[in-house]
């Protein structure tokens, strides 16, 4: 022990054993405080205990137990003081702790600033976490996140950063789903990309064995490896009450190449129709390339063909120069304007690009 240190110790206990009563006098108050200061490299008091006992325990009835300040002014995270400092010198074993907390009704660990972090935890071990929160309730959450400023903005309950290489936020579960996500009143899940100059997944699924399930592109495209289901309600079987109760299953149509559609109906008048393209549709379509036209008469005649295909519509006229006044339906398949892909190329199966995470132990 210290010269300073021995000087305190037998300071206190001679205060203690023989004037008791004299501790609430103001110059043995200055003087015990003169004894609790130093200006030392080494802690100024130091309690050392060899057994299975706290080094120092403190107890307060209304008040802070232990309190500690720190007035230096830090200029980078390893540079930084704390009012208080737990330390783990522990050879090995990882169930030790440099600070712990523990409360029977509130929180375990409270941290607060005005200005930075709350709770921060830093961690270089592979497989860990600079935070990690752990519920043994079914109800509960292991980490919980709230911001709680009244207008919309950037803020988020929890940020999730993964620096330059790695992933925001990983999710993982055994027997649940991996993410669960609910918003009152907006939208629950918003995804973005800011790489500009080429095409990236903003979206992406695999399989148990790491191929692609699905993809949406930055560029709009979604590329999926099953088939494309819709369901629709019906007539009779769907509603039973007031609550709907069964669907309909459908199929999405596929094709060879990108095309878009238009149907419609006109009538012969003496064996001659003119239809003009819509002009919404005629604006999405590739007016350099030939469209399809489909016909069904819906009356008698000799047939139907089309003729004087151009960007602004086609001829109808009955074959044999038949001159019947009959109705028709058509149906038009174009291709996409500004859509240059091929017919049925032939893909490599994207595969994830990282192995799934490690559960935390």
């Amino acid at each position: 022990m210290t010269g300073s240190r021995a000087f305190f110790c037998g300071f206190l206990f001679a205060v203690t054993a023989g004037v008791v009563a004299a501790a609430s006098i103001p110059p043995a108050r200055g003087a015990i405080e003169d004894a609790m200061s130093c200006a030392l490299l080494t802690p100024c008091l130091e309690w050392d205990n060899s057994s299975t006992g706290d080094a120092i325990k403190g107890v307060s009835t209304k008040g802070n137990a232990l309190h500690g300040q720190t007035k230096f002014k830090s200029a980078g995270k390893t540079s930084g003081k704390s009012g208080i400092l737990g330390e783990d010198l522990s050879t090995s074993g990882n169930l030790d702790a440099g600070v712990s907390g523990v409360s029977t009704n509130g929180s375990g660990v409270v941290g607060t600033s005005m200005a930075w972090n709350g709770v921060e935890g830093l961690t270089a071990g592979p497989n860990t976490s600079g935070v990690y929160g752990q519920n043994s309730d079914s109800t509960g959450y292991g980490v919980a996140g709230r911001n709680v400023g009244s207008s919309l903005s950037s803020g988020a309950g929890v940020l999730a950063d993964g620096g330059s290489d790695g992933y925001g936020l990983r999710a993982t579960s055994v027997n649940g789903g991996g993410a669960f996500i609910y918003s009152q009143t907006d939208v629950p899940l918003i995804t973005q990309t800011g790489y500009v100059g080429g095409t990236v997944p903003v979206i992406w699924a695999f399989d148990a064995n790491d191929a692609q399930l699905m993809s949406l592109d930055s560029s709009g495209n979604i590329t999926i490896r099953g088939l494309l289901y819709s369901s629709g309600q019906c007539q009779s079987g769907c509603v039973e009450g007031s609550r709907r109760a069964t669907r309909v299953e459908e199929y999405g149509a596929v094709e060879a190449e990108p095309t878009i559609e238009d149907n419609g109906e006109a009538t012969l008048v003496d064996g001659h129709a003119y239809v003009a393209l819509d002009s919404k549709f005629a604006n999405v379509i590739d007016t350099t390339k030939a469209y399809l036209v489909t016909l069904t008469p819906e009356g008698d005649c000799s047939g139907l063909y089309v003729t004087g295909r151009t960007r602004a519509g086609f001829i109808v006229r009955e074959i044999h120069s038949g001159r019947s006044n009959v109705g028709f339906a058509y149906r038009i398949v174009a291709r996409r304007f500004g859509v240059h892909v091929q017919r049925l190329p032939m893909m490599t199966v994207e595969r994830a690009v990282v192995p799934r995470p490690l559960s935390h132990k």
